[in-house]
């Protein structure tokens, strides 16, 4: 059993039952869980490739935790019906209702842009202006994608909502 699920469950048996839960030391205690995991991993493993890829599955494992079923998450590129691709991306978490990823040889995936929630990128260290950049020029790709079927991105205006 992992932290957050430890405190849910005592915070269920708590009694008198409260009507507050402390979500934010709930997620500290999931990012030290989290760390701990990550320092346990830094014992083993000492190759940059495999730490990244360690990184981002130790991520992505956390981030499924917290998300319905009906989500999941994987690496690769956002598509549109227009041909258009985004980067390459770290973290797609999408719709699994909506859409699946197209999959080619070598297991490198393709999302329709309609069935992605978000999406992200892992760093170990963001040390340098030029890093942050590529993370949000990456993010900026797929955010450039046409949502709604080979036409113009609408910015969709709701009554007194601008």
């Amino acid at each position: 059993m992992g932290y957050l699920e430890g405190q849910l469950i005592a915070l269920v048996e708590r009694r008198p039952m409260s009507n507050s839960m402390d979500l934010g030391s709930v997620f500290q205690g999931l990012g030290r869980e989290m760390r701990n995991h990550w320092e346990n991993t830094l014992r083993y493993v000492d190759h940059p490739l495999e730490l990244g890829l360690a990184r981002e599955r130790l991520f992505v494992e956390y981030l499924l935790r917290l998300l319905p079923d009906r989500f999941a998450i994987d690496s690769g590129f956002v598509i549109d019906s227009s041909g258009n691709r985004s980067r390459q991306i770290d973290i797609v978490i999408y719709d699994k209702i909506i859409a699946k990823p197209f999959v080619v040889p070598g297991k490198v995936h393709f999302f329709p842009c309609e069935c992605v929630v978000a999406v992200g990128e892992v760093k170990s260290n963001i040390t340098s202006r030029a890093t942050l950049s590529d993370a949000l020029e990456k993010i900026r790709s797929v955010k450039a994608l046409d949502r709604f079927s080979a036409r113009q991105n609408l910015e969709v205006a709701v009554h007194g909502l601008h």
